[in-house]
């Protein structure tokens, strides 16, 4: 989707875009469908101007993706790797597609700093510290890793973001939020529950012996057992023995305990 910054405008793009380097664009960001487990529902001229994730106290956790997110985040401070007073790149470098473009790729300074984000931001303002100086692909990749981050805030015309809070009841912006014509507010959405299924046919045909095994197994297998981390469902026989199919992230495995062990 080639998706106008500051206008409700877009254009659906074909496979043909897949993998072609498109036309830079001062007015355009190019969305680009990913099969991702993490979903975002963006709403325009949106703003939550509280509950900012603090980057600077990161909490204490053994997830070494949380943690590396914490350090990117740290990382791309605006305030710390921009210098808001400065110019992003010398204007001899500059072309006039790139005045509006987040991404300046000509010296070594500019080259994925995306400081554009930071050229109105006042270095001794607290609010300001908060701010990330990236393109919203990246902010949506820190958000889905990091479990206390329930929105963003996404500037429309520079690379800039802000991380927001999850509440004790989801989304603490979800009723604090203001006008903002430069803004959007995007929200992670809970995925749809994902587990395995198995599906008798309704014709047993040539290989009954085995569909006549999957009787009274099939439907979802929504209930995990912790134990391995696997998905089972089993039948009890008269005579005490038990058969029971398992999914085991990879394939389908029949099992019975007939000699005293599955």
């Amino acid at each position: 989707v080639d998706m106008h910054k500051t206008k409700p405008r877009c254009f659906l793009n074909g496979p043909a875009c897949l993998g072609v380097e498109g036309t830079r664009h001062g007015m355009y960001n190019l969305l680009v469908k990913e099969g991702r487990r993490t979903c975002w529902s963006t709403e325009a001229r949106t703003f939550c101007p509280e509950n900012n994730l603090d980057h600077t106290d990161p909490p204490m956790s053994e997830n070494s993706v949380e943690a590396a997110a914490f350090a990117s985040l740290r990382q791309h401070q605006c305030t710390v790797k921009c210098d808001p007073k400065r110019p992003v790149c010398p204007a001899s470098m500059q072309s006039a597609g790139d005045a509006l473009n987040v991404r300046v790729v000509v010296n070594e300074d500019c080259q994925d700093r995306y400081c554009t984000g930071a050229s109105d931001l006042e270095m001794d303002n607290p609010d300001h510290r908060f701010a990330i100086c990236l393109p919203r692909n990246q902010c949506e990749a820190l958000c889905a890793d990091l479990s206390q981050c329930a929105s963003f805030d996404m500037h429309l015309t520079k690379p800039r973001c802000y991380l927001n809070l999850a509440g004790t009841r989801g989304n603490a912006c979800a009723s604090n939020t203001q006008d903002d014509t430069l803004y959007e507010l995007v929200t992670k959405v809970a995925p749809p529950e994902c587990y395995p299924r198995l599906q008798v046919p309704s014709v047993l045909g040539d290989n009954g012996i085995y569909n006549q095994s999957v009787l009274g197994f099939d439907g979802d297998y929504s209930t995990i057992v912790e134990v391995g981390r696997e998905y089972i469902k089993a039948n009890q026989a008269v005579d005490g023995t038990a058969t029971r199919y398992r999914w085991d992230g990879c394939r389908w495995i029949l099992e019975n305990n007939a000699t005293g062990a599955w």
